[in-house]
């Protein structure tokens, strides 16, 4: 999925993905100057946060 799918999918603004992207907090592929995401890699990811936040 591309930037803006991911940024719906996760129930951010592309302006905080881009944010996001920037310090290397959320998962990705580079490919081609475009950033490419993994739906897999990002439920996982979102479920990473939702630990972390519990701990």
């Amino acid at each position: 999925m591309n930037i803006d799918e991911a940024a719906v999918f996760i129930g951010i603004s592309k302006r905080t993905m881009y944010d996001m992207l920037a310090k290397r907090q959320i998962p990705f592929v580079k490919f081609r100057n475009k950033y490419l995401f993994r739906p897999e890699s990002l439920r996982r990811w979102l479920a990473d946060q939702e630990t972390k936040q519990m701990a």
